[in-house]
C-alpha cells in the first residue's frame, strides 16, 4: 500500500499489531501499527438535516421566544434567532431552524402559526 491515512476509517477492530524497525531515523521512530477489521455499515456518521427559515418584521420579543422553544419542544435540533434590519431600517429578525425532514411541514406550520408569517423556506 502506497497510501497513508491520517484517520482511521470507521471499522470494527479485530486485531492490532506493532512493529520495529532495525534502522534509526533521527525525525522520527520507526514503528509501524496495523489495524485489522471489518467496515461499520451504520447511519451514526450521517445525519441529514433540512433548514427551515424565515424573515420575521412584526413580531415582538416574547412571539419569538415562545416560537423558538415551542420549535425545539417539537423536535428541532436547533433554533437561531439572527437580528436583522428591513426596508426602511425597520428591527426584524431571521428564524432558522435545523430538523429532520419528516418535521419540516409540521415546523413550518408551528412557525407560520405563532408568527404571522406567510412562509417558510
Amino acid at each position: 500500500m502506497d497510501e497513508v491515512i491520517r484517520f482511521y476509517p470507521a471499522l470494527k477492530p479485530l486485531k492490532v499489531g506493532y512493529g520495529a524497525g532495525t534502522r534509526d531515523f533521527e525525525e522520527m521512530p520507526n514503528i509501524l501499527r496495523v489495524v485489522l477489521g471489518e467496515p461499520l455499515q451504520c447511519n451514526l456518521l450521517k445525519d441529514e438535516v433540512v433548514v427551515l427559515e424565515t424573515n420575521l418584521d412584526d413580531a415582538t420579543g416574547e412571539i419569538i421566544g415562545h416560537v423558538l422553544d415551542k420549535l425545539l419542544t417539537e423536535g428541532a435540533k436547533d433554533v437561531s434567532i439572527i437580528p436583522m434590519f428591513t426596508k426602511k431600517n425597520r428591527p426584524g429578525y431571521i428564524l432558522n431552524a435545523i430538523t429532520d425532514r419528516e418535521n419540516v411541514e409540521r415546523l413550518a406550520y408551528i412557525v407560520m402559526e405563532e408568527t404571522g408569517s406567510l412562509g417558510a423556506y
